[in-house]
């Protein structure tokens, strides 16, 4: 296929990327809601599954065809962009401030789990070895990612729970909005990853600070999208649980099932990736401590420091 064909896939591949998400998340909200699940439930698996699918489809798909740079970078770079860009840009709109404590179970744990990947990553810092993430490791993430999953659900309460707006769907709809969107998402994946492995080499970037920076953004929209509208209506602790959970889904079940297709090896650059997480994630740390509020020129920061790093790495 031409180059340049190529080129105008990849760009057609986030914006399909993105209505794709959106689909899926409704059809699948709708689904769920005819099931009998309560809100919390279909708030913390079906929306963040949903903001995340992108990352798991590109993710994926990049291990399948042994791009394991592109696929690490997309990961940690979505993590990245999620707090730095996505909370930033929601803060614009209203305060932030965590109350729930389901999202504040999730700040802790997110912090837990870059160290865990950082850790098991790293082999070459504790045995001398090559440094990958492999099967074992992937087993590890998953096993961590069950135990998280069955413990906020156990710590569900009336008052705590997660409201959703799902519009009425009927059901063979929903089952065609599920299906599109899954549909959609795989040919947008396509598109990203095949433009992407040619776009590093023809501006002169490796595949992860590629996968960091543009894939990553590409694959954030869908979390930019409900965090911002979840802001613009009022529902912080939606806007913040959106992101942290996002980051959860990405470190725990995307990277598990992505180094379980492929294991990764650690290039170079990944541990520069994962230092830029630990400490983006850092950062909602003083939510939980403090109860502290993310006000609109906070949020500028976060953007500015985001465009700071995203910009220094391509340009180094």
């Amino acid at each position: 296929m031409p180059l340049a064909i190529d080129l105008a896939l990849f760009a057609l591949g986030i914006p399909l990327l993105w209505g794709a998400s959106v689909i899926l998340v409704r059809g699948a909200a709708a689904i769920a809601r005819r099931l009998g699940l309560s809100s919390f439930l279909i708030g913390l698996t079906v929306v963040s599954f949903g903001t995340s699918a992108p990352e798991l489809f590109v993710n994926g798909l990049a291990a399948l065809r042994g791009e394991t740079a592109l696929a690490m970078g997309t990961i940690l770079g979505s993590n990245v962009s999620n707090v730095l860009l996505v909370l930033g840009a929601a803060a614009l709109f209203t305060p932030l401030r965590v109350e729930s404590d389901t999202v504040r179970l999730e700040i802790p744990f997110t912090l837990i789990a870059t160290l865990a990947v950082a850790v098991l990553a790293n082999d070459a810092l504790v045995d001398g070895g090559r440094s990958i993430l492999d099967r074992s490791d992937a087993l590890l993430l998953l096993a961590f990612f069950v135990l998280f999953l069955t413990y906020a659900m156990l710590r569900v309460r009336d008052g705590s729970s997660v409201e959703t707006v799902v519009h009425p769907l009927s059901l063979p709809r929903a089952l065609l909005f599920l299906g599109g969107g899954l549909v959609g998402l795989a040919i947008a994946s396509d598109w990203l990853v095949s433009g992407a492995t040619l776009l590093g080499p023809l501006i002169g970037i490796p595949d992860a600070v590629t996968g960091f920076v543009v894939l990553a953004l590409g694959t954030s929209l869908p979390e930019l999208a409900a965090s911002i509208a979840a802001a613009r209506a009022g529902q912080r602790d939606m806007a913040v649980g959106n992101v942290v959970g996002s980051n959860l889904f990405n470190l725990l079940l995307i990277l598990g099932v992505t180094a379980l297709i492929t294991p990764i090896p650690l290039v170079t650059s990944a541990n520069l990736h994962l230092g830029a997480a630990l400490v983006a994630n850092l950062l909602l740390l003083p939510f939980l401590i403090t109860g502290l509020t993310l006000r609109a020129w906070e949020g500028w920061v976060l953007i500015a420091s985001y465009v700071t790093y995203a910009g220094w790495l391509v340009l180094h």
